[in-house]
């Protein structure tokens, strides 16, 4: 089930079931943690773990249009399998040059945040470390202000090489459990002899190619730290660097 959905994804449904403004305003309370941020997405409440959960929210507000709530119940739900498009399979056929681009969404699936959490849950660890009081770390949680915006606000109260800083991104951006059915899907990723592009902050695609079995003399092992490299691994792009399109 998501966590996150795109606004504008809720928001044609208001338009396409003729939900009124203050029935949109009671939906967004209702199931979102964050109805006034004014980030792209919203995050479904920690509670609503399920889409009948979600259902019961959206039935208690005497929502009628069962048609609207089942679309919204659709936003949320994801297949267990991932079906290519036709044009997609035929690229993979005739070996065409392809790259994955892994963002956010793979790692969450691991247990680490989005952009929007990290911001959130920095907030917060501002006033675990008692950089913040409780007021201050709420008010800043509730300003309609951008992830970045908050995560420049913990790092001038937290800089990056302090050992408080390091502790919080080693808590937030390392596995935290293994989705359902035991496959990593970063370990899926890996397997895929394409060139694979991430901007995410987590080391878990990192860690994917350094567990990847590399083939020697007829035989195969894990590649460690202390091993060979499993993949050419290029960090720190910048718009400047030269790209190897043979």
């Amino acid at each position: 089930m998501r966590e996150a959905i795109f606004k504008l994804e809720i928001e044609c449904l208001f338009l396409r079931h003729h939900i009124g403004d203050p029935q949109q305003w009671d939906v967004l309370k209702a199931i979102f943690r964050n109805p006034v941020d004014i980030t792209k997405h919203y995050l479904l409440k920690e509670e609503i773990s399920s889409s009948d959960e979600l259902v019961k929210h959206l039935a208690n507000l005497g929502v009628g249009n069962d048609t609207f709530i089942a679309d919204v119940r659709s936003l949320f739900e994801v297949a267990d399998d991932l079906e290519l498009p036709d044009s997609l399979r035929e690229q993979l056929v005739r070996k065409e040059k392809l790259a994955i681009f892994a963002g956010a969404g793979v790692s969450k699936l691991v247990g680490v945040p989005l952009w929007e959490e990290l911001a959130r849950e920095a907030i917060k660890y501002l006033h675990e470390i008692e950089k913040l009081n409780f007021a201050e770390a709420e008010r800043i949680i509730a300003e309609p202000t951008t992830p970045k915006q908050k995560m420049s606000i913990f790092h001038d109260a937290c800089p990056k090489n302090e050992p408080a800083s390091k502790e919080f991104y080693k808590r937030h951006l390392e596995l935290k459990r293994v989705p359902a059915g035991g496959k990593n899907p970063y370990d899926l990723l890996a397997k895929l002899e394409i060139p694979k592009l991430t901007t995410n902050l987590d080391h878990e695609f990192w860690n994917a190619l350094q567990r990847k079995p590399r083939p020697t003399g007829g035989d195969t092992h894990l590649a460690t730290e202390s091993g060979p490299n499993p993949t050419q691994v290029v960090s720190g792009f910048k718009e400047t660097m030269p790209i190897d399109t043979t």
